[in-house]
């Protein structure tokens, strides 16, 4: 009957130091893999450079706007908490037009102009809006959800 019992607890034990190495190596590998992929951009990071196609038409970039303050949004006409913010988006447009401040709503819809061009119209939006359809300022700016929105001062570097 000893036998039995240390056999069993020998098994329990190794069954136990399996699931132990186990959990600690995904563990690992999810921490490994954090710090390996690509992370959020700071503060003090410089911004980087994303061409902008125009929802009116136009294409630039976002170093055209070096020299001004930039309110880079980036949103969708389908996500519930971006349309809730544009009409303050437009009343900030508003206070500060004219000033050395610019806003530059960037659209991922995958509709690209056209819903970005009825969106606008239908909320008597007057700032800059841009589309990227196919997604690269996701990456390029590494956005996590939308809305998301950088604030970028005169010399091109993230402030918030």
């Amino acid at each position: 009957m000893d036998f039995f019992f240390v056999s069993v607890t020998v098994k329990r034990f190794a069954v136990a130091a399996i699931v132990v190495a186990a959990v600690a190596a995904l563990v690992i590998w999810i921490v490994s893999t954090e710090e390996t992929s690509v992370t959020h951009l700071r503060v003090g990071d410089e911004a980087p450079e994303l061409t902008l196609q125009g929802a009116f038409g136009g294409e630039g970039k976002l170093s055209d706007y070096r020299g001004q303050v930039v309110f880079l949004n980036f949103w969708a006409t389908w996500c519930a908490p971006c349309i809730k913010e544009m009409p303050d988006m437009q009343k900030l447009h508003r206070a500060y037009e004219g000033d050395d401040f610019e806003i530059i709503a960037v659209s991922l819809d995958a509709e690209g102009k056209d819903a970005v061009q009825a969106f606008a119209e239908r909320h008597q939006l007057t700032f800059t809006l841009a589309t990227d359809p196919a997604g690269v300022s996701e990456d390029v700016f590494r956005l996590t959800g939308l809305p998301e929105t950088y604030i970028i001062d005169k010399q091109g570097v993230i402030r918030h």
